[in-house]
């Protein structure tokens, strides 16, 4: 008997049995080999990049604002996801203040099967005047969530919601340590780092001037997400940035 053993999500048990009634007669076995693939929902979460930091998207599945919400964005980046159909089309209607702002798509693509998913809500005014959601995330860019944080390191992600220069760095405690470099609206995967007070800062990409800072205690075995928000140069809605403990 020979035991296989595959993956957690999915637990194959393969069994070849043989015998013989008769000691002369030749016994021929079958060599079959088992593939374990994971297989489950595709697990997602959605994360409001507002310019306040704080106002919460609702999507629906309709366009009709009577229709109840289908998920919340909440004020920050939360630690829950929804659990959807794998590796199929999806269309969301983005509502902000009960009013309908646009609508998004996720693909098949983006949502593989038995993958974790986080997608940022980035606001932005088209030239028409008009508000505009842009989405990124999914194709299973939470998956180090699968491994184990070493001891003594937190995880942090970095998402962009300024639309100001070409890309941002975030940099842990002095600029010449960046972390990650992301276009508008895109997110970083996570990255490991040392558990303790810091001072996380971000930079235009290639230069020093720091244009936001925010001091963190990063708990071991934490994840978080520094979200960089606001209009820069807007009185109203400056560009800052707010680190959530997932």
């Amino acid at each position: 008997m020979k035991l296989l053993l595959s993956v957690p999500i999915v637990l194959l048990l393969a069994f070849s049995f043989t015998g013989c009634s008769d000691p002369v007669t030749p016994t021929t076995i079958r060599d079959t080999t088992y593939i374990s693939v994971p297989t489950g929902p595709a697990l997602v979460r959605f994360v409001s990049m507002y310019p306040d930091g704080r106002s919460a998207f609702v999507l629906k599945l309709t366009s009709n604002p009577d229709d109840p919400g289908f998920v919340s964005t909440g004020s920050g980046t939360q630690p829950y996801y929804l659990p959807l159909v794998p590796d199929s089309d999806a269309r969301y209607y983005v509502f902000f203040n009960s009013q309908l702002v646009d609508s998004i798509v996720l693909s098949g693509k983006q949502l593989p099967d038995a993958s974790i998913n986080t997608f940022a809500l980035s606001w932005r005014i088209s030239s028409n005047g008009n508000p505009s959601i842009n989405t990124n995330g999914g194709v299973n860019n939470d998956s180090l969530k699968w491994k184990p944080i070493p001891r003594g390191y937190a995880r942090i992600r970095f998402i962009n919601g300024v639309d100001y220069l070409s890309s941002m760095s975030l940099a842990l405690d002095n600029v010449s340590n960046p972390l990650d470099t992301i276009p508008f609206s895109e997110l970083s995967g996570y990255a490991d780092v040392p558990a303790g007070k810091h001072q996380l800062l971000v930079i235009p990409t290639g230069f020093t001037q720091v244009l936001s800072s925010y001091n963190e205690i990063l708990d071991s075995g934490g994840y978080y997400t520094a979200r960089y928000v606001g209009i820069h140069g807007d009185a109203t809605n400056p560009d800052h940035l707010v680190v959530d403990a997932e």
